[in-house]
């Protein structure tokens, strides 16, 4: 399920950045113009039906392009970024490496490149072309967001923490990047400011799962078990009553000094969830 998600978010962060790279690559043209006109045509062509999430028929134009030209950038990049959307992780590789050695100053390549060996568990190969992505275009928020979750997995909180803090200089309305720095402000010791981020998140995207259980947490770190107890109903307004909330509810409990119920809680909670590992915990 966690690969899958992964995926997921790989696939959309191609997506939104198709329609800016194709512009920049198309910026590119005077520099390293196809070598037929027919070419440039039948890649412009494919570049506006992924924009228009046309993919099969964007792949066809893609084809049609390299028929004529092999070694057009547009054409290259396109067919990168399809790749990605397909979960080629590997043909997107390769692919956009090609693009990379020619146009070393494109960020946007260096993105896609990133994404595609994210794709491929090749963490290092993706810090490499995230990190140079944003030297090459500090302000290019798309790779800000990757470099602070990959840094998260890496245990970097402070790193991790201005990354996201970068993006969020940029555009405050960004929710991944709230949730990242809520969590990166959690992981440094810095609950406070963690659950004003996670806040935030929850208040932009209401129906967000993971807001509403980072809220939970970082509530629960800083004792305010009142602001816990209502992120622990919004949850489970919006998915049911599962093992992770009802294990939130018995933490609550705890901390109002409701040994009781807690305890009721927690006999509850390891009889309808056995394999949930933290309950046997406590």
């Amino acid at each position: 399920l966690l690969a899958s998600a992964r995926e997921k978010r790989w696939r959309t962060m191609a997506t939104m950045a198709a329609a800016i790279a194709i512009t920049t690559i198309v910026s590119q043209l005077g520099r390293h113009a196809p070598s037929h006109n027919f070419a440039e045509e039948w890649a412009l062509t494919g570049a506006s039906l992924e924009g228009a999430n046309r993919v099969s028929d964007a792949e066809v134009a893609y084809q049609r392009a390299r028929e004529q030209d092999p070694e057009s950038l547009l054409v290259l990049e396109g067919q990168g970024r399809l790749a990605l959307r397909a979960g080629r992780f590997g043909e997107a590789r390769t692919v956009l490496e090609r693009v990379v050695a020619r146009l070393p100053e494109s960020a946007r390549a260096q993105y896609h490149l990133g994404l595609a060996c994210r794709g491929l568990v090749d963490n290092t190969c993706a810090l490499t072309a995230f990190r140079q992505a944003r030297t090459l275009a500090p302000d290019y928020t798309p790779a800000a967001l990757e470099l602070g979750s990959l840094w998260l997995e890496r245990g970097d909180a402070n790193a991790a923490a201005t990354e996201f803090g970068a993006a969020l200089a940029r555009d405050s309305l960004i929710v991944r990047a709230h949730l990242g720095l809520a969590k990166a402000e959690g992981a440094r010791g810095r609950a406070q400011q963690g659950l004003a981020a996670a806040q935030r998140a929850a208040a932009l995207d209401p129906a967000s799962n993971e807001a509403w259980f980072l809220v939970a947490a970082l509530a629960l770190d800083t004792r305010d078990l009142s602001l816990a107890s209502t992120a622990i109903g919004r949850i489970e307004a919006l998915e049911g009553v599962g093992p992770q909330s009802s294990f939130l509810r018995v933490l609550v409990l705890r901390g109002q000094g409701k040994s009781k119920e807690a305890s009721a809680a927690l006999g509850a909670l390891r009889e309808r969830w056995p394999a949930f590992a933290p309950a046997a915990q406590l």
